[in-house]
């Protein structure tokens, strides 16, 4: 299955490299490090002496750190939801509008007017 990307500025996937900027005391600084290791996913810190350069368009105040990922990547949302349309359309999964949609521990159920159908998303 392929989606037409012709005019997009980006592909579906595209590395880009990604910063996340924090304030230096925030207490989300040391969770997003301990969730890196946990999944190995390689990040540089930055003090505000390497974001300002790498970002010079940007005023990016004092106290200021930044998490580098050089391989992160841009998802092209609009591409990812169409492919999973023709991808489950192919399966003759039926869509439905309007319906109602709860969030519970079991995963998101939709209320149909004829049955309930639970989905859940796996991590691979």
């Amino acid at each position: 299955m392929s989606v037409s990307c012709e005019f997009a500025a980006v592909r579906p996937l595209q590395r880009t490299g990604s910063c996340l900027t924090l304030r230096e005391n925030d207490a989300r600084v040391n969770t997003i490090h301990d969730w890196a290791q946990d999944l190995e996913v390689p990040l540089t810190l930055l003090g505000i002496r390497h974001l300002r350069p790498l970002f010079p368009n940007f005023s990016i105040p004092r106290h200021t750190i930044g998490f580098w990922e050089k391989d992160a990547g841009l998802i092209r949302v609009e591409a990812l939801i169409e492919a999973m349309i023709l991808w489950a359309e192919s399966r003759g999964v039926s869509q439905h509008y309007g319906e109602e949609v709860q969030n519970g521990s079991q995963g998101a159920t939709l209320i149909t007017s004829q049955h309930s159908i639970i989905m859940r998303v796996e991590l691979l």
